[in-house]
């Protein structure tokens, strides 16, 4: 849990271990995540996935054409989304 709380926009605010299940209470911060720009979202996302080699490219630094940054920036929003959903 403190793992992905460090990478999703997820706070832990509690949590309750069973002999055979857990409870976890948590808060989503979209405004800390609204605040992230393309580069950080690729970078916490990439913490779990490889992602797309056009995205692997674009955070090593690599040129990348008008088009391919377009592509990278949808990803990013995408992205962006899914590290704010608990699901």
């Amino acid at each position: 849990m403190k793992a992905l709380s460090g990478i999703f926009v997820l706070e832990v605010c509690a949590y309750a271990v069973m002999s055979n299940h857990y409870h976890v209470v948590l808060h989503i911060n979209s405004q800390q995540a609204k605040k992230w720009d393309t580069k950080e979202v690729l970078q916490r996302w990439t913490q779990l996935f490889s992602g797309p080699h056009m995205v692997q490219r674009y955070l090593v630094g690599d040129q990348l054409g008008k088009a391919e940054l377009l592509r990278v920036e949808e990803y990013a929003q995408k992205y962006q989304g899914r590290l704010m959903d608990i699901s």
